[in-house]
């Protein structure tokens, strides 16, 4: 009988996502007897696990000349095999096998390459349970040998969570494994004008970037996707590591452009990625509406592989990706008169990424959200006072910036005006001469798409008979934030906010002209005065004649 405690101590290994306990976590057990020892896995993340154990060798447990206890007598196990060649449960293992253990070395994978050659991968384990990180699971009682544990990969993929391989010897007390809970992370952000940027806690990101921003239909501006890859022993096991972005933009959103995809804040070439989306795409579709399927996808196949070529990445303890992409409102976009407490306007991402080092499978990230809005100022013009009825047609107004620029507009399919970008969605949209406003029969001129801001509207044709008004202030004063959880977002207009107005024309005053009764008052007047000139000097000479 050899005693085998070299060749043990040379494949004392975890591969992948997992720490084997260390002496103070391990529950000792009795001496050996028929019923044997468990091993137990304690999972760190939030995904439930189905762990299969297979076993590679059986043999004693005696103690070697120090008092320490090795395994003796090592025979085939249930689930063994010698490299390519079929193998009798319960025969000796060959003396070339176990000087070929000896000299295993290298990287956990190079181990792993090595003691696989006797595992029979496509045999049934001899044990398979259950466990949580809420409740941690462990094997039935098993005789001392060499076992290999592996997470069930088809329980695993597309989940949030990590595969765990790892080899175990059980010798004379119960074996507890812990698997470590590291694994990547997803964020999405958007772009918004610093000066009126989501308040995160008081504070606004220098940049602008959060999980909310409101913008002018047909403006630019940009996403953010941020993706953090923990970088340990565990990740150095992967061979190769795939990332895979899905983004799901919602129906009021369409794509301009890939900005930039950098590891680590350098840029990558466009040959390191391929993305499915096209520019002028639009989103997959409202809140609850084609939400399953991503709008689109950016990937990169292997990510070891594109930092091996690009030296200048520096790695520390994590990789970083981030892509940065163009793109607007469009005229399905949701539009706000009013506060609200969630929008259609909603964007999502998640992360594909592989979660395997030892087989293909990968895990998927929960879904990070952001969140859009834009706003809509209603106007109706009235005839001096401001009541039904009164509304006033032919009025024409102009809309200008803070920065007294004029606002371009188009003019949709039902009469609203809408803020214009550098294309037409369609040919129901039409140019509006001047970019003035003209109102309805109903007095009515509503202005669709325009972003948080002041503006003035100034009134540039003036029904006949009418006083022109006084130029108007418009505010939108909103404030956004993305609500607790991550689940919605909430949008606020203060009180500053002048979201419907009524524009009142006075009358024109009427003014004394010719043929008026103006002049027909300084006809009598003049006469009156002619007469009683006339009667002094008829009455001056009639005295002057009696003196005589």
């Amino acid at each position: 009988m050899k005693k085998f405690w070299a060749i043990l101590l040379a494949m004392m290994l975890v591969l992948s996502m997992v720490t084997v306990a260390s002496a103070s976590e391990v529950t000792e057990g009795d001496t050996p007897t028929a019923t044997g020892f468990t091993i137990t896995v304690n999972p760190k993340d939030d995904v439930d696990h189905e762990y299969q154990v297979y076993q590679i060798f059986t043999a004693d447990v005696v103690a070697d000349e120090s008092g320490a206890k090795v395994l003796t007598s090592v025979k085939w196990g249930a689930n063994a095999k010698n490299d390519t060649a079929a193998v009798t449960t319960g025969d000796p293992v060959p003396d070339a096998v176990l000087e070929a253990l000896k000299t295993v070395s290298g990287t956990n994978q190079e181990k792993l390459a090595e003691i696989t050659k006797y595992w029979n991968a496509e045999s049934a384990p001899v044990d398979t349970f259950s466990s949580t990180k809420a409740a941690p699971g462990k094997s039935q009682k098993l005789t001392p040998g060499y076992y290999l544990v592996r997470d069930n990969q088809a329980k695993l993929e597309g989940k949030d969570g990590a595969a765990t391989l790892l080899i175990v010897k059980v010798l004379d007390q119960d074996i507890v494994a812990t698997a470590k809970s590291e694994k990547p992370s997803v964020d999405k952000q958007v772009q918004d004008e610093v000066a009126d940027a989501e308040k995160n806690g008081g504070e606004v990101n220098p940049e602008g970037w959060g999980e909310s921003a409101d913008h002018a239909l047909f403006e630019n501006f940009k996403f953010r996707l941020v993706a953090t890859i923990p970088v340990n022993a565990d990740y150095n096991d992967y061979p190769t590591y795939k990332l895979v972005f899905n983004d799901t933009m919602s129906k009021g959103i369409t794509f301009v452009q890939i900005d930039s995809v950098k590891v680590n804040g350098i840029a990558l070439k466009g040959t390191d990625y391929v993305c499915t989306a096209t520019p002028g795409q639009k989103g997959a579709g409202k809140v609850g509406e084609n939400q399953d399927k991503p709008s689109w996808t950016l990937t990169i196949e292997d990510l070891k592989k594109v930092m091996k070529e690009n030296t200048s990445i520096l790695v520390t303890d994590k990789i970083t990706v981030e892509v940065v992409y163009t793109a607007y409102l469009n005229e399905e976009a949701q539009v706000f008169n009013a506060s609200a407490t969630s929008t259609n306007n909603k964007n999502s991402v998640d992360l594909e990424y592989s979660n395997n080092p030892n087989a293909d499978g990968m895990g998927k990230t929960p879904e990070d959200h952001v969140w859009l809005f834009t706003y809509v100022v209603n106007n109706t013009k009235y005839a001096n006072t401001a009541e039904a009825g009164k509304e006033l047609a032919g009025a024409g107004f102009t809309l200008y910036d803070q920065n007294d620029r004029v606002v371009p507009l188009w003019k949709d399919a039902d009469g609203n005006y809408v803020v214009a970008g550098t294309t037409k969605p369609n040919d129901t949209y039409t140019d509006v001469a001047n970019n003035e406003m003209i109102t309805e029969a109903n007095g009515t001129f509503n202005i669709i798409g325009l972003d948080h801001g002041t503006y003035t509207l100034k009134e540039t044709t003036v029904p006949a008979t009418y006083n022109p008004l006084d130029p108007v202030t418009i505010t939108i004063s909103a404030d956004h934030k993305e609500a607790a959880g991550g689940a919605s977002a909430t949008m606020e207009l203060t009180a500053a906010s002048t979201m419907n107005n009524k524009l009142v024309n006075k009358s024109g005053a009427t003014l004394p002209e010719t043929g008026g009764i103006g002049t027909t008052i300084f006809y009598v007047l003049g006469g009156m005065m002619f007469v009683g000139a006339a009667l002094i000097l008829i009455v001056r000479r009639k005295a002057e004649a009696d003196e005589i």
